[in-house]
């Protein structure tokens, strides 16, 4: 005889109360984790777009969609390079003008693909070329015109210039609300514009330029802390900023007051690598750790600098890397507690 054993179904009212109260407490850890930062709206929204089987607004562009736009940048860097065959045949009032034909030009092709619209990321490269080709024309009109080598002439002409890229890069971010897009035209233009006044005041020399230099990048860091207190993901901008501008002052500073000398820029430098490597392994930030990264290389290059025409500077580069070892163990720690419950 075949027995046929009936189980009851669960009921449907427990089944209700336990799934509310799974999804109540996932919730919770959500909103613990958006409030502390270790998750950002833009993580949680690909979360739920994996969950639902939904692919992200911003996907991957298409291969043809990006040989077609290389293309396209190709075309218009051989214009460039043609243009520069004829410039000094030209006379003096067009070698003056023509140059920021080519950024107008990248701002006409801009306003076509924002008015179509187009896909986000086409929309952000159309501005990098912008951006590039503004920034060219900028240095080719002023070379032209000897402002850039005449101190009278040179901060005033650079502090034309940042403007101009600040407006640039404000005008095209009201076209497309594109943060990232817009971090780069401002991480591009306010540092030129600051080293444009500190030069009208007075500042000349490369080591001084370098503590310019520096203190933007202190500017950028704070502005990164307010931002992240703020629930901002774009405090992630300012922090990349901030350590590249780090990186810059410490090598320009470096170089200036002689790079076979052990030097505070050498020890700026390393800090700066190691505050950007804790902030990028509890904040979860991929791209600050490859910038840190490449700067700790630098590091090391400017140390085996100092270090083959001093060697007693070697005790002191082994004593940092034991330190640097530690505060990897600590850095691994705190990254562990930080880390969100699944």
């Amino acid at each position: 005889m075949v027995s046929h054993e009936i189980h009851a179904p669960a009921s449907p009212r427990r089944v209700s109360a336990t799934a509310k109260a799974e999804r109540g407490a996932a919730l919770d850890r959500c909103a613990a984790a958006l409030e502390t930062g270790a998750l950002t709206p833009q993580e949680l929204d690909r979360l739920l777009s994996r969950a639902l089987g939904r692919p992200r607004p911003a996907g991957r562009p298409a291969p043809s969609a990006v040989v077609s736009t290389l293309g396209a940048i190709v075309v218009f860097g051989g214009v460039a390079i043609a243009y520069g065959t004829v410039f000094l045949d030209m006379p003096h009032a067009l070698r003056l003008t023509t140059p920021f034909a080519f950024p107008l030009v990248a701002l006409g092709a801009f306003a076509v693909l924002w008015r179509r619209p187009a896909a986000p990321w086409l929309q952000e490269t159309a501005a990098y070329v912008v951006y590039a080709s503004l920034g060219g024309a900028c240095v080719a009109t002023g070379g032209e015109g000897g402002w850039l080598g005449d101190d009278r002439i040179a901060a005033p002409y650079v502090i034309a210039c940042a403007v101009l890229g600040i407006a640039v890069a404000a005008g095209v971010f009201a076209g497309a609300r594109i943060p990232r897009m817009f971090a780069v035209g401002l991480g591009i233009a306010v540092p030129a514009l600051g080293l444009g006044i500190a030069h009208l005041m007075g500042v000349s020399s490369a080591g001084t330029m370098a503590w310019v230099v520096l203190a933007e990048a202190g500017a950028a860091a704070a502005a990164a802390v307010v931002l992240h207190r703020r629930g901002r993901p774009e405090w992630r901008y300012a922090a990349y900023w901030a350590v590249l501008g780090a990186w810059a002052a410490s090598v320009a500073g470096a170089v200036s007051g002689g790079p076979e000398q052990l030097s505070a820029w050498h020890v700026v430098l390393i800090a700066a690598v190691v505050a950007a490597l804790v902030v990028a392994t509890t904040r979860g930030v991929a791209m600050l750790v490859w910038i840190a990264a490449l700067a700790g290389l630098q590091w090391l290059q400017m140390i085996c600098v100092v270090v083959g025409s001093a060697t007693n500077s070697a005790f002191a580069v082994i004593l940092a890397g034991l330190g640097l070892v530690g505060l990897g163990i600590a850095v691994k720690r705190a990254t562990e507690r930080a880390r969100p419950v699944t």
